[in-house]
């Protein structure tokens, strides 16, 4: 049976129900009191969150690998030397394509 809101005082299933008050209705007199204005559906009620399960321990080695080291820690890429990326240059040192410096643009 679907669970319906009063939104006025209403005489069902041989009790008074206050407006704002939950109660289950027979399916064929949901339409009606929804009609009439005396019940609007209720919003399904929302289930609770079920806890994410935990992850599983890993596997022990076992065979060839087991005897290998463990993998190394993966090394940051530091910029290459030159790139604009690189700490020891001050930003747009070189102008020109040629690699001068900007300093001697105007020199031949």
């Amino acid at each position: 049976m679907p669970t319906m809101i009063a939104s006025r005082e209403i005489h069902y299933a041989g009790r008074t129900i206050m407006p704002g008050e939950r109660f289950e209705a027979h399916e064929p007199h949901v339409r009606i009191l929804a009609a009439i204005k005396k019940a609007s559906p209720a919003p399904p009620e929302s289930e609770p969150v079920p806890e994410p399960e935990p992850e599983p321990a890993p596997r022990p080695v076992r065979g060839r690998r087991a005897a290998l080291p463990p993998d190394p820690e993966p090394v940051p890429e530091s910029p290459a030397l030159g790139s604009p990326a690189d700490p020891f240059l001050p930003p747009n040192r070189y102008a020109r394509r040629d690699l001068r410096p900007a300093d001697d643009v105007g020199e031949g």
